[in-house]
């Protein structure tokens, strides 16, 4: 074997890893994403229902969820980078709750060593502790140390059961404290860069942001990495932030900024657009250039009318009844459970062309969206999503402008009907290799 040709394999097994490490991320953040629909549809629920004792419980049960999403995403990381180990997770949570009481014991009157006098929105609260507002990049950073800690050390042989704990004990309370007073000096310098990207975001002209993401995330639908670039838009502060002016944050993310306007109650209007506002006598900012939901509603016309309408037409050349069956039920699965696998793995190999098309008229879907004002939130993209989180706020007297999507689903799936029309030639040419879909 020559130099190039060694050379050569060790970059595609480079490659190979890192690929492999993202995907593995990319899995790890599902979990917790998932939990996310179960916890709007308690808000949801709870806006509607005329009592306040109940409406309160099931908006504070959604509560818990939220503003615990960064224990929820180092545990699952925590636990998946260790090839699975309970074990693993156990030891992680004391890394993770001496991380956290070892910065709210450093953390004096909103100063940190030689940060002084930091901004409420630098500071949040987790588990009880008062800690850095590091959303779920803590949970990431620390999942993934804390699994790199385990396969480490886990294979130690020099000591027996009861010793091998109590050292690991040790070591991963430690570790906790260490890695407290390090991101309590680095943290703040990030932070505000990540805000700054947040911010440039929301300052794109023309919806040209929301365009991105939303072909963005269909491109790296095939390769799994769509469940990366979520969580950065919705769960962090790229995807924007609600605060009270001068004071502490409320929310960060896409989705939890208008999860948190809805459980304050503050009509969507005033809202939108960013930058400081009031309501109920209180100041509140939000991210300049932020229309809640630019980030998750895009879906909603492609779901609901575009991929029904594409199934349809898909389906009228195969002959074969359980082909015709199994195209028309993947396309309509979205609309009904906001799974849209099913259907895009249909044509994605098949005819890369036309999935490229579906890439372009999603972002076209975000873009027009958010140019139109429209400011739906999205539990799993499903029709109910627009009773629950378009129609109700609004006759609530918060304007999510929700009939745009019936008005754009249609006008979208025109297009899909007419491109899916096309390429029927070329899906009928694979016609065994989409029916062996369905063995």
């Amino acid at each position: 074997m020559n130099v190039k040709t060694r050379q050569k394999k060790t970059v595609i097994k480079i490659k190979d890893t890192i690929f492999s490490f993202f995907q593995k991320l990319g899995a790890s953040l599902l979990l917790p994403i998932t939990l996310l629909p179960i916890a709007g549809i308690l808000y949801g629920i709870g806006s509607v229902i005329d009592h306040s004792q109940t409406s309160d419980i099931l908006v504070s049960m959604g509560s818990v969820i939220f503003e615990n999403l960064p224990t929820f995403i180092f545990v699952s990381i925590a636990f998946k980078f260790s090839d699975d180990s309970g074990q693993s997770t156990l030891f992680g949570l004391i890394l993770w709750l001496m991380f956290l009481l070892t910065q709210s014991l450093f953390i004096k009157d909103n100063s940190i060593f030689n940060w002084k006098d930091l901004d409420n929105y630098f500071f949040t609260n987790q588990l009880g502790f008062r800690s850095l507002n590091m959303s779920l990049f803590g949970g990431i950073f620390l999942g993934l140390f804390s699994a790199f800690l385990w396969k480490t050390l886990s294979d130690i042989r020099m000591f027996n059961v009861l010793i091998k704990r109590m050292f690991l004990s040790g070591v991963f309370l430690i570790a906790g404290m260490l890695s407290a007073l390090t991101f309590l000096v680095i943290w703040p310098a990030i932070y505000i860069g990540i805000n700054g990207v947040g911010t440039h975001m929301a300052a794109m002209p023309f919806g040209i942001d929301a365009f991105l993401y939303g072909s963005v995330n269909r491109l790296l639908l095939p390769i799994g990495m769509h469940t990366m670039l979520m969580p950065i838009m919705l769960l962090s502060p790229v995807g924007g932030t609600l605060m009270i002016e001068g004071g502490e944050t409320l929310a960060q993310g896409d989705s939890l900024v208008w999860l948190k306007l809805s459980e304050l109650n503050i009509p969507l209007q005033l809202a939108r657009g960013g930058g400081s506002f009031s309501f109920d006598g209180i100041n509140y900012w939000m991210t300049p250039g932020m229309n809640p939901g630019t980030y998750q509603q895009g879906f909603f016309p492609i779901m609901i009318f575009a991929f029904p309408v594409a199934g349809f037409v898909m389906s009228r050349k195969f002959e074969d009844k359980k082909t015709r069956m199994f195209i028309i039920i993947s396309s309509i699965t979205p609309m009904l459970t906001g799974i849209t696998e099913p259907f895009e793995f249909l044509f994605v190999f098949i005819s890369p062309l036309l999935y490229v098309f579906h890439v372009l008229m999603t972002g076209i879907s975000f873009l027009l969206l958010d140019i139109l004002n429209v400011s739906v939130w999205l539990s799993a993209g499903w029709f109910i999503d627009v009773i629950l989180f378009g129609i109700i706020p609004q006759l609530n007297g918060s304007i999510t402008n929700w009939w745009w999507i019936i008005v754009i689903g249609p006008a979208l799936a025109i297009p899909y009907a007419l491109a899916f029309w096309k390429e029927q030639g070329r899906l009928l040419e694979n016609e065994k290799k989409l029916f062996s879909l369905t063995k």
